[in-house]
Order: structure tokens, then sequence, then C-alpha cells
């Protein structure tokens, strides 16, 4: 995915849609080998309520705990 302003704004929505309690904290760029556009290479994201994970509130639903 190439690193610009729109893409960015759409990572962020994307994630926080999925992962309401998610923060992204960081994120590495890198050039492609010809040097024509920055990509993303690594994102680091906080996810603050685990159970924003899906799975984890299914098992939890299950278990009687919802």
């Amino acid at each position: 995915m190439v690193d610009n302003d729109n893409n960015r704004s759409k990572l962020v929505k994307l994630i926080t849609s999925r992962l309401p309690s998610a923060k992204i904290f960081k994120t590495k760029d890198c050039c492609t080998d010809d040097e024509s556009v920055v990509v993303y290479r690594d994102i680091e994201i906080y996810i603050y309520d685990v159970l924003d994970i899906p799975l984890l509130s299914v098992e939890r639903t299950e278990a009687g705990h919802e």
C-alpha cells in the first residue's frame, strides 16, 4: 500500500471500524525498488480493549459472560 494521506486515512478508518479501541502506534515505510513510491512496510497497532477482537467476543458470549 502506498503511503500517502488518502491511504493513511483509509487505513485508520478500516482498523478503527473493526477494532474501535485500536490506535496506530508506529508505521515503517520503504521505497520501492525503483524508488518511485514509498510503501508501508510495518504497522504497529495497539488494541486497548481485548474484547474488540472478534474471536474473543464470541468465546465470551458462548461462555455466558455477556
